[in-house]
């Protein structure tokens, strides 16, 4: 059974800090700010492109990273301090889990500040205000944190709500708050495909 947007409607939020208007230009950007700190520091051990994983973690493919952004993920956007990543970066060096290991360069206090604005800002890999064509994207099933389930394209991200064309053509908006964690990955799943981004290459 589906549900219009309006039988969707939740209790309460899933995670309030997600919900970062996107309507204003991002301070920090991903590929210039972030990937480049990522590159130098954590590639060795976490690239998709050099089959390394330490952890299960990868840093140089947006479409394996994403999969670590949300609500209950490694980075969770709006959250610094619930991030696991700002605790493994600020983490005394002496610590087992600190990040980098010992062994290599540490991180600036610059780039950390780099990667916590990035988060407080939602951890955005693209731009948040990609739209898709008129044509649309391909149908998904987007579910809500009742597990009630829709079938819609995703057309736009608008500040906290999400526009999806239903099946029978109309535009609606429907709150990210009130969306399951995997349909918020699926809103930076359509983003990373609105961008044009590729899947790295494994060897």
């Amino acid at each position: 059974m589906s549900y219009s947007p309006a039988t969707m409607m939740l209790p309460r939020p899933f995670v309030l800090s997600f919900l970062l208007s996107p309507c204003c230009a991002l301070a920090v950007d991903f590929k210039k700010d972030i990937a480049p700190i990522f590159k130098k520091h954590c590639y060795e051990c976490h690239s998709e492109q050099a089959d390394k994983r330490k952890a299960g973690y990868v840093f140089d493919d947006m479409h394996t990273l994403v999969l670590d952004i949300g609500p209950k993920g490694f980075i969770v956007p709006g959250d610094v301090e619930e991030s696991h990543l700002n605790e493994v970066l600020t983490n005394a060096e002496s610590e087992k889990n600190h990040m980098p290991p010992e062994s290599k360069t540490p991180l600036s206090s610059g780039d950390i500040k780099k990667i916590q604005a990035w988060i407080k800002e939602g951890a955005w890999l693209t731009s948040t205000t990609l739209q898709a064509p008129p044509t649309g994207l391909e149908k998904k099933k987007w579910r809500n944190t009742e597990g009630l389930e829709i079938e819609a394209s995703f057309v736009k991200l608008d500040g906290a709500s999400v526009h999806l064309k239903m099946t029978d053509g109309r535009v609606l908006p429907y709150p990210v708050e009130k969306l399951s964690a995997d349909s918020q990955v699926l809103i930076r799943k359509e983003l990373l495909a609105l961008s044009g981004e590729k899947k790295i290459a494994t060897k």
